[in-house]
Formats: structure tokens, sequence, C-alpha cells
């Protein structure tokens, strides 16, 4: 991914906490003269198919939909500290835990060969190989495994905000104009959690309608709430995570048809956020600070998309 165009610097830093911020830096109104868009949620929900899985006692691994970009597991065994890896085609290797339920990954590339391998926690740090498997795949494009819920944006019909989503983008125009209502109602609506950070487990994983009735959380909730909205307005959305200097944070990377993908469009921070219009004209564009930050490549080290 390219990073040549990142962020607006400290003038738009806006606390996570505060609540001044009530228009977007999009700064775009529903056009009168456009038919609105469709605004009832779409649900791209991951199915786990029973009888046609591989494994073994302990693990069950559905591939039958890995041409719409992702894939089931099912952990039955009775080990506290399970954990999947998978490698990616470029050979990248991704990392998760399995919760003892049914979980489902996304490929975030769109052919080649991957390669899961399910282990079991020995003692400490130690983990043994109980399974292995490898697939190829050449996926219908590139854009569903954005669409689907995974394990780390887990909706379903019972989420909440998709609903709230569905109220806020009801006179759109554009999915640019989505983008803005439902980004604007997440900074005027929801806090960042201190306390939650100083706690957060190393498995966290959000639960969508436990930060949307909190109004709460941290930059994986801020990330993963955003997703889960944009994704039930059928617009392809990444949840991304990776370095800015030496601080880890989340951000979001959404696709609309005028734009293509727009990368790092909204960028979460420890405890602040910041915002970057790539596609319009900044706010200050003339801001030497703001232009050399944002050009800096060194700045910026993405390391995983989900």
């Amino acid at each position: 991914m390219k990073f040549k165009s990142l962020i607006i610097a400290a003038m738009l830093l806006s606390g996570c906490g505060t609540k001044t911020q009530t228009t977007s830096p999009l700064n775009l109104a529903p056009s009168s003269n456009k038919a609105t868009l469709k605004s009832e949620p779409v649900f791209y929900l991951a199915s786990f198919n029973e009888g046609k899985t591989q494994g073994n006692e302990a693990v069950e691994i559905d591939l039958t939909n890995v041409v719409k970009g992702y894939f089931g597991v099912k952990y039955n065994g009775t080990n506290d500290r399970p954990k999947l890896q998978l490698t990616l085609p470029s050979g990248a290797i991704y990392t998760y835990n399995l919760t003892g339920k049914i979980d489902f990954f996304n490929l975030v590339e769109t052919s080649g060969t991957y390669v899961i391998t399910v282990y079991e926690n020995i003692e400490g740090n130690r983990y043994g190989k109980i399974f292995k498997t490898s697939f190829e795949v050449e996926q219908e494009n590139g854009f569903n495994a954005f669409l689907y819920n995974n394990q780390y944006v887990n909706f379903d019909k019972d989420t909440q905000v998709a609903y709230v989503a569905s109220e806020l983008v009801t006179n759109a125009s554009s999915s640019l104009e989505k983008i803005q209502l439902i980004f604007d109602y997440i900074i005027t609506n929801y806090d960042y959690d201190y306390q939650k950070a100083k706690i957060v487990a190393y498995d966290y994983i959000p639960d969508l309608n436990s930060i949307y009735q909190s109004k709460k959380g941290i930059c994986f909730d801020y990330a993963a709430l955003l997703v889960a909205m944009l994704r039930t307005q059928a617009i392809p959305t990444r949840l991304e995570f990776g370095y800015v200097k030496d601080t880890y944070h989340a951000w979001v990377s959404v696709y609309t048809d005028q734009t293509g993908w727009i990368d790092n469009f909204i960028y979460f921070e420890n405890e602040n956020w910041q915002i970057m219009d790539p596609t319009f004209i900044s706010q200050d564009p003339g801001n030497k600070k703001i232009q050399e930050f944002t050009t800096d490549s060194e700045n910026y080290e993405l390391k995983y998309i989900f």
C-alpha cells in the first residue's frame, strides 16, 4: 500500500473524548438534484457448512466460500489457547486466537496459495501443530473479503449500529456522503475509553453492541464500529493495523465507485484521532508542516488488513 497521502496533522487533531467537531472534513452536502441511494442494511453474513469441512476431532475448517473471500473455523478441542496461523500467498503470516465458537477470517489477497495451520498451547509460549492444510484461490472479486463479517468485525442482523447507519444515510446520494454521515455520527457520539485502554487483554475482540450501548471505546473499537457500519451499507471497507513511529494503531480504508480505494481515509490514534481527505482539497493545503508529515512514508508502517 502506498502512503504518499496519509494524514492531515495537528490542526485537525480532535480528542476522542471531545464532541466539538460536528462536521466532516469532507464537507459534503446531499445533492438535491441527485437520486438518493438505498439505505436499508445489507448483511453480507459468512456461513459455515458443517457437512463440507476438513480437519480432525479438534478442528473443522470450511473452505467452501474462499472464492467469496473468507473461510470458517470451528475449534472443538479443550485447549485454553488454540491459535490459527494463516500464511498468505505473498508469504505474510497472520496469527489469530480461536474462540471455541465458529470464527470467520477474510482472505486479503485475491489469488494464490494460502496455508492454514492450527496450534494448541503446550505450556508457556510453546505450541504444537494439530492440523495443517493449504488451498488455491481465485476470488470472484477484490471486494467481497471486505464486505463480509469476520472475527474482528463481527456483525449480524442483531447488530444495532447497522440500523443506525441506515437511518443516518436515508437522504445520501453517493457513497462519499454515506461515509461522511456515518463518520460524523461516530465523532459526535463516542468517547475514548482511557480505562479500557489500560486493561485491555491481548486477545480482545470488539463487541459492537456493547460499544454502541456504552458510547465509548478504544481505537480498535472505533475502527471496527466504522467498518461494520460501512460494510452494512455495501461499501467495501478494510480494518487496518500498523505503526505510526513506535505506536500501534488501527485505521480504516474504504472503496467507492467515485474514488477507488481511499487509503487511510480515517486514522485512529491511541487517545486522539486525526482525519484526512485524500480525494478533495485539504482544509489547509498550504501548511508546510502538514505537507512534510503526510508525504513522509517513513512515519507509517502497515502491518495487517482485516
